[in-house]
């Protein structure tokens, strides 16, 4: 007899069965005097033969009583009790010293005294039971913990993480058939080009805790394949700084974000100082345009990619208009005027600590028609991301960052850190907004922003009545040091860090300034038809949170259509382990309203470790995706994509 029987009661163990390596006949059994008393009492052969009699009674009539109440299921070789509803929390609990127990009552004969009742023994017939009750528990939406919780955000912490996985798989085929759940529109008809970092090691082994350092794959959608087809293709940029990491098998440059001197990787005891050469990683953006496709990342040149195959072919300084390495930004803008498209991009560097803008209009042959090239005192560091156009000027929000100069020389130069992990957010200082006029005979305005915040995206900007409008995602604040090692669940309990979408307005002749709150749902990846650039729009597309607030909002699970006029969201959340990408907008072939067209968006499915496209009606996104194409492998989060319409 064990000491204490009872214990396992309170346990949820029957104190007849083994448990824990020991034989449990009586439940009568008490603590202390009792327990000796009735010991005592036993000491007669008829006594014991009468309480054995009774004990194995007992055991056949609860064995009865377990097959039709189901409270009880066996879990490998022992019995555990099982709270209602199953959780896969008591599927995953397994108890020491069971599969001992089982053997010595198998030797003992108790096996066969439940093959005298059933025709297949109980072990069997238990665990199917609960292989069965265990499937239903993982498919029943009503056992997982309420979405925002801090309890299901530590459950899909794992979950979310995997989409960063590196990919080198290439591939170039037809998706139809069974592929394809829905029917693809008719009036869908042009190419989706899709870029996002794919290799998230260094060619020295280093994983890579920063995406924004893995270097890049484009991703082909091709629409022209016949009816409820595409072609998918995807292929990894060969940079000329991964090409020369590849010949060497080690890591050579230094990441921005992630990963310090590359030297340090290799195993040395001390790291080169001042190691300022950055990698190339052309993973953020993508263009096509005057029948060339380019990849593009903000800290250099861009790298031309064959649009039909994909192959890298090299730096494109674009004519010698970006000699060196001379930065052209990942966001760039096409603007529709006098009946021609406009492209409009802009490259920010550094002379020393001040900011030196450029900023090129292309005619649609890629020639140059306007340059504009600004600088500002001790702005270097700025940050400039995105940027938004109107009739009238280009529009450029500052962020308040500074350079940390004691972490630059203890940690950056030595190659304890990224360089980027040396710039801080100061809260106690606004940004500004910097209003550049497209006409170079105008000047340039400086506005303070009402608050501090940081921006990494914008929407759209357009001028009306005197007043310049700007829609963007901003942050209350934005940490360099995150990471996906150091980021747990209760990042996203700290509101800091969570995009929200906001208006700002900026009379232009008396420049003040007002900035209002769109939506208190997390968000990111603004996104707009391209002929409502720099003209006056109703909706704008982003992902976003499941749910709404400022606690627990999690990664993007869902995709939002914000209605600018009245306020209002449609919503469609694709389901708690399943992560969205930036929704980029396809309009129709034959487009009347701003909101006539698609939403195509990569969706990653955690629990098949598998990728989707989504196309969503953009005039009902609330009815979910009107078809879904499945994708022959995961694909790596991406950044940005582009649409380009035959």
């Amino acid at each position: 007899l064990t000491r204490d029987p009872y214990q396992k009661l309170k346990l949820g163990f029957h104190p007849f069965l083994p448990m824990d390596g020991h034989h449990e006949y009586s439940s009568t059994v008490r603590r202390g005097r009792a327990r000796r008393q009735r010991s005592t009492a036993c000491s007669s052969l008829a006594t014991r033969a009468l309480l054995i009699g009774l004990g194995l009674f007992a055991l056949l009539s609860f064995r009865h009583h377990l097959h039709h109440s189901g409270k009880v299921f066996f879990k490998g070789s022992s019995l555990v009790s099982s709270p209602a509803p199953l959780t896969s929390k008591s599927v995953a609990r397994k108890e020491p010293g069971a599969g001992r127990s089982a053997l010595r009552l198998q030797r003992r004969g108790v096996r066969s005294l439940f093959r005298a009742n059933a025709k297949k023994p109980l072990r069997c017939r238990f665990q199917r039971n609960l292989q069965a009750k265990a499937v239903e528990a993982r498919n029943d939406v009503s056992t997982a913990p309420p979405i925002g919780t801090m309890e299901e955000m530590v459950q899909i912490m794992p979950d979310w993480l995997k989409g960063f996985s590196t990919m080198k798989e290439e591939f170039d085929e037809i998706i139809s058939g069974d592929s394809i759940i829905g029917k693809i529109p008719d009036d869908l008809n042009g190419v989706l080009y899709r870029n996002g970092p794919a290799i998230m090691e260094t060619q020295s082994g280093k994983k890579l805790n920063q995406p924004f350092d893995g270097d890049g794959m484009v991703a082909k959608f091709d629409f022209s394949e016949g009816e409820n087809s595409i072609r998918f293709s995807n292929k990894i940029i060969l940079t000329k700084h991964l090409q020369e990491e590849l010949d060497a098998g080690k890591a050579l440059y230094s990441s921005a974000f992630s990963s310090g001197n590359p030297l340090k990787d290799g195993g040395r005891l001390f790291a080169l100082p001042f190691s300022l050469d950055f990698k190339n990683v052309a993973n953020t953006g993508v263009v096509k345009w005057g029948g060339k496709l380019w990849a593009l990342w903000e800290g250099g040149p861009p790298h031309r990619i064959c649009p039909d195959s994909l192959d890298t072919e090299g730096i494109d300084e674009l004519g010698r208009l970006l000699s060196g390495d001379q930065p052209f930004a990942a966001h760039y803008r096409i603007m529709e005027e006098s009946g021609e498209q406009v492209l409009i991009n802009f490259g920010a560097g550094q002379k020393g600590l001040d900011l030196e803008l450029k900023i090129w209009e292309f005619d649609k042959n890629m020639q140059p028609t306007k340059e504009r090239v600004i600088e500002r005192k001790k702005k270097a560091f700025a940050f400039l991301h995105d940027f938004v156009v109107t009739e009238n000027y280009y529009v450029f929000h500052m962020n308040p960052l500074y350079l940390d100069l004691k972490k630059v020389a203890s940690e950056f130069l030595l190659g304890k850190c990224p360089i980027a992990q040396c710039l801080k957010f100061n809260p106690l200082e606004k940004g500004t907004w910097l209003l550049v006029p497209r006409d170079a005979s105008k000047d340039v305005m400086e506005i303070e922003a009402p608050v501090s915040q940081f921006v990494f995206h914008h929407g759209n900007a357009y001028e009306e009545n005197g007043k310049l409008t700007v829609d963007s995602v901003a942050l209350d604040s934005f940490d360099f040091e995150a990471n996906m090692d150091n980021v747990k669940a209760s990042y996203f309990f700290n509101p800091g860090p969570m995009g929200r979408l906001h208006r700002t307005q900026i009379d232009l002749k008396t420049g003040k300034i007002a900035q209002s709150l769109v939506s208190e749902r997390g968000c990111e990846f603004p996104s707009i038809p391209i002929k409502k650039t720099g003209v006056k729009h109703k909706y704008i597309y982003t992902a976003c949170s499941a749910v709404s607030g400022r606690a627990g909002w999690g990664p993007n699970r869902a995709v939002m259509k914000s209605n600018l006029e009245d306020g209002s969201e449609e919503l469609f959340v694709f389901g708690a382990k399943k992560f969205t990408g930036e929704p980029i907008f396809a309009p129709k072939t034959n487009a009347n309203r701003e909101d006539d067209g698609y939403l195509l968006v990569v969706v990653y499915d955690a629990e098949k470790n598998s990728s989707s496209l989504a196309i969503m009606d953009a005039r009902n996104i609330e009815k979910g995706p009107v078809a879904e194409i499945k994708l022959p492998a995961r694909l790596p989060y991406g950044l940005h994509g582009s649409w380009v319409q035959p």
